[in-house]
């Protein structure tokens, strides 16, 4: 598979650090930016040269607290948007990723919203639409 990136700007979360993470059984998992935020819907983990550290399956075994400590405070570096089949990956200062893969052709997948009008949601089958 060829794995375009998207010209999407996404400079302006650049440099944000995360200040809170929510997730549980009832809730997708939220991340939010001191100017916005992300719901992931769809199979996320965070890996690292070191391999995977925590996947969204791990969260009922595993527990909020290593998700939070793995997350929080963290600075964003870049934002790689892949446009065949719409995932996302964030990469953070220290070389952490969270990574977001759609998985459905039904539901849509996440949704990163911004102040100052920046809105971008991954849709149905993997396509995606900028607001």
């Amino acid at each position: 598979m060829n794995r375009i990136k998207s010209n999407i700007d996404f400079s302006y979360f650049v440099n944000q650090k995360i200040k809170s993470i929510l997730v549980d059984d009832n809730r997708p998992l939220t991340v939010y930016f001191p100017n916005g935020r992300l719901i992931a819907e769809c199979s996320w983990r965070i890996s690292s040269k070191q391999g995977i550290l925590y996947g969204s399956s791990d969260v009922v075994e595993l527990g909020l607290e290593k998700l939070k400590k793995l997350l929080e405070k963290k600075t964003v570096a870049n934002i790689h948007h892949y446009m065949h089949v719409s995932d996302l990956v964030i990469e953070f200062n220290d070389q952490t990723y969270l990574e977001l893969f759609h998985n459905s052709s039904y539901y849509e997948g996440w949704e990163l919203i911004g102040e100052a009008g920046f809105h971008i949601v991954s849709l149905p089958g993997g396509s995606y639409s900028e607001f």
